[in-house]
């Protein structure tokens, strides 16, 4: 991870946790583990990733009570576009180290209140640092790019418990010098709390 990553990734958590908001409400009050897949458009390919989050969600009481919340995301997937991962020969091994990575911060946004409804349909924006895999090495990433994922979906919850489904669907721009992504994202996590209010 290159320094430039590691700058942009403190800069961003110490914009978020010196808020006002999280300084009273310092604990994530949700945290979510997911499966999906990515659709890239160029190169042209449907890969799985895998994805864990921690956010501040509306908790139905005093502790986080806005419908506007953070959120903390790591991701690891879809395969690189790097060129050892992309050019398979039948006899050849398999390329090490052909996932890429990302690390975002950003904003959730539900519509309605967790104590109303269900079914809570939401949007979010994330931005954060996108890594390469090499194709090379084990544990080889290439220099960080940068990533923008807008998108929504809905959070399925029964009743007042904290367990829950959320089903998404996200636009991710990847800049970098040597070529632009645009990939699709298409994701399905198992949801752990807010706590009952």
């Amino acid at each position: 991870m290159g320094s430039v990553a590691r700058t942009s990734i403190a800069a961003a958590a110490l914009l978020v946790f010196a808020s006002p908001a999280v300084a009273q409400y310092p604990i994530p009050n949700q945290l979510s583990v997911g499966i999906g897949g990515v659709r890239d458009r160029h190169p042209a390919q449907t890969t799985p990733a895998f994805t864990v989050s921690a956010a501040w969600a509306d908790s139905g009481n005093a502790y986080w009570p806005y419908r506007l919340g953070l959120v903390f995301e790591g991701e690891l997937g879809p395969t690189s576009d790097a060129a050892p991962c992309q050019v398979r020969e039948p006899q050849s091994a398999e390329p090490q180290n052909c996932e890429d990575a990302a690390a975002l911060v950003g904003i959730r946004f539900h519509f309605y209140r967790r104590a109303q409804r269900q079914r809570l349909p939401f949007v979010n924006f994330l931005f954060g640092s996108y890594w390469r895999g090499s194709g090379v090495g084990e544990d080889d990433y290439e220099s960080a790019r940068y990533m923008l994922e807008a998108g929504g979906g809905i959070d399925l919850r029964r009743g007042h418990s904290v367990n829950g489904l959320r089903v998404s669907l996200d636009y991710r721009h990847v800049f970098g010098s040597d070529g632009a992504r645009d990939q699709l994202r298409f994701l399905v996590a198992y949801v752990l709390g807010p706590p009952r209010p």
